[in-house]
């Protein structure tokens, strides 16, 4: 009896002292350098003068993104510096379930229209801009315009961010800015860009991913990382390049 006392004694003290099992580790935020969600490509449209076929291609890079309350902005295609940040943008509604647990490895194709969202299981999902149960649209209300230019920078910014400027950068990827212009609005984000214009034989900007990191979303000033054709065969919502592919094989197995 008294060796059975002596058990449950070193039993219960080694409970009480030694503490329960530790709470499971809380999940934070996304931080800005590992890039939840990155702009993969983008095109302005056929028409420069209006968002006409101005498409958006996202890729998502976090395992489970709940994208409410994004903002996608689009700076004014003008390239003055005084009107460069009177552009338009959308921001993922918070009430539109899809948007709440999307999985890594998802490409997000956004049209200039008022397609309804569509989910073709975990690898692509399309929408309109222009669709009001998907999308709210803000500005400055100044010129509030989205419209994708020769000269453009996109950006995804945290909810809860201002639309101003820079602040609250997710990512952006510009394409034919001036060293003035990426200083002034784009010097502290994550940032893909180059300094070729979008032109009307070579419309696109494409991410070139190096290397299956997400990091590849992400290089020094001076350095040009991104492309103007889309190749043969390729299209929005499917990666185009073999790099590409291999960066979102990789985030679907993490």
């Amino acid at each position: 009896m008294a060796h059975y006392l002596r058990i449950t004694c070193v039993l219960f003290f080694g409970l009480t002292v030694g503490g329960c099992p530790p709470a499971p580790e809380v999940v934070q935020p996304t931080p800005p350098e590992n890039l939840g969600i990155v702009i993969n490509k983008f095109c302005n449209g056929l028409d420069k003068n209006t968002a006409a076929s101005d498409t958006v291609e996202l890729l998502v890079l976090q395992k489970r993104l709940d994208a409410r309350g994004i903002l996608l902005k689009d700076f004014s295609p003008k390239t003055g510096i005084e009107d460069y940040d009177n552009g338009g943008g959308f921001v993922f509604r918070e009430d539109t379930e899809v948007w709440a647990n999307i999985k890594a490895g998802t490409f997000i194709v956004l049209s200039w229209s008022n397609k309804p969202v569509q989910k073709f299981g975990d690898t692509l999902i399309t929408a309109g801009l222009l669709n009001k149960e998907a999308f709210r649209e803000v500005g400055t209300g100044k010129n509030n315009l989205f419209n994708i230019a020769e000269h453009d920078a996109l950006m995804l910014k945290y909810k809860g961010s201002s639309f101003a400027k820079e602040e609250g950068c997710i990512h952006a990827f510009s394409a034919g800015l001036t060293n003035e212009q990426q200083d002034i609005f784009l010097r502290s984000t994550p940032i893909l860009y180059s300094t070729s214009k979008l032109t009307k034989d070579r419309p696109y900007a494409i991410a070139e991913t190096r290397t299956p990191e997400r990091k590849a979303y992400v290089q020094p000033q001076g350095t040009a990382v991104s492309v103007f054709r889309l190749p043969e065969g390729k299209s929005f919502g499917q990666a185009h390049s073999l790099q590409n592919q291999a960066l979102v094989d990789w985030v679907r197995r993490e």
